[in-house]
């Protein structure tokens, strides 16, 4: 793969739960700036 995945195993998933993390970052992120936490 063009970021070497296929050489490195171990690096596919910790890029899944890099992804995932940043998501749940700007979701959270997102919530508090409309104030659907509330």
């Amino acid at each position: 793969g063009l970021l070497g995945v296929a050489q490195t195993p171990g690096i596919d998933w910790i890029r899944w739960i890099v992804s995932v993390v940043c998501a749940v970052g700007v979701i959270s992120v997102f919530e508090t700036v409309t104030g659907r936490k509330k």
